[in-house]
């Protein structure tokens, strides 16, 4: 991803430089984007997924200093190490205890026991990507640039998160149309000059497509390409797009108040209430002193 092979009238550039400069233009004053780092997870075919990191401006809504040993060794160790101590705390409460408020049943949980649960992790110290290690090498970049767009996006919204007034964060969980559409619609522009260079790089990714529309039509990555797609050819210029898009809640943004008949997608609901932890941390590790569950 980073090593300057693909042919542009500028000359050589990595895919990541691709990356940066389209966001740029979307983004101006955007911070700089170092790439995320790539693990590898098996899946049993040629997979990827993003694990979401907690961006700094958002460490302080989540955990606070209570005393001066902790604000010392916040200080010494970082916002990272602080969020990868979190993810030692035991798994209280129990797997099957829910919480009854209004007219909805909120399933009760912890931080580690919802990174492991979600493929594309909960409230991770930082951002990664994970690459299934059988995937073809050239195959996968396209698959790495998807990923890394979704990070980018998730970076933004979790971001604005930290702005929220209130003693609990509500963390909403993106509009997967609108959150695979701009992956796939992005993706597909970086690959045109890729491609230019080396035409199986844009196989992986048109393929997944391909199969997408003729197994389960209503897929995000299909209906939120296909949405972007035609959203493109009356826009300015694709860049406005992005840059509109990243700060929308869903894809009703595209066309406000249109007049088609809405798809409605059923899904299972994922809300889940994380009670609110007291801890001291010894050699990196959260013992966890008080559970409280705010009603507020």
């Amino acid at each position: 991803e980073d090593a300057p092979w693909v042919r542009t009238a500028e000359g050589p550039r990595s895919p990541a430089d691709l990356l940066r400069a389209r966001w740029r233009a979307a983004r101006p004053g955007a911070a700089p984007l170092p790439r995320p780092p790539i693990g590898t997870r098996r899946f049993g075919d040629p997979q990827a997924v993003p694990r979401y990191g907690v961006p700094a401006e958002l460490v302080p809504r989540l955990v606070t200093a209570d005393n001066w040993s902790a604000g010392a060794w916040l200080a010494r160790h970082g916002p990272a190490a602080l969020v990868a101590a979190v993810h030692t705390l035991d798994d209280a409460p129990p797997a099957a205890t829910e919480v009854q408020r209004g007219g909805e049943r909120l399933r009760l949980s912890s931080v580690p026991r919802e990174s492991r649960a979600r493929l594309n992790g909960f409230l991770e110290p930082r951002d990664a990507m994970l690459v299934d290690p059988g995937y073809v090498p050239l195959l996968a970049v396209g698959a790495v640039l998807h990923e890394w767009i979704h990070l980018l996006v998730a970076r933004e919204r979790l971001a604005d998160a930290a702005g929220a007034r209130g003693t609990t964060l509500e963390l909403p969980a993106p509009d997967p149309f609108l959150a695979e559409g701009l992956a796939e619609y992005w993706t597909d522009r970086l690959l045109g000059p890729i491609a230019a260079t080396a035409p199986v790089a844009a196989v992986a990714e048109a393929e997944k497509r391909a199969r997408l529309a003729a197994t389960a039509p209503d897929d995000p990555h299909v209906v939120g390409y296909l949405a972007l797609r035609l959203a493109a050819d009356g826009e300015a210029s694709p860049e406005s797009l992005l840059g509109r898009l990243v700060d929308a809640a869903s894809l009703a943004a595209l066309a406000p108040g249109g007049d088609g008949p809405d798809l409605v997608v059923p899904a299972p609901g994922r809300r889940v209430l994380v009670p609110q932890a007291t801890f001291t941390i010894e050699d990196g590790v959260a013992d966890a002193v008080e559970l409280l569950i705010r009603a507020d």
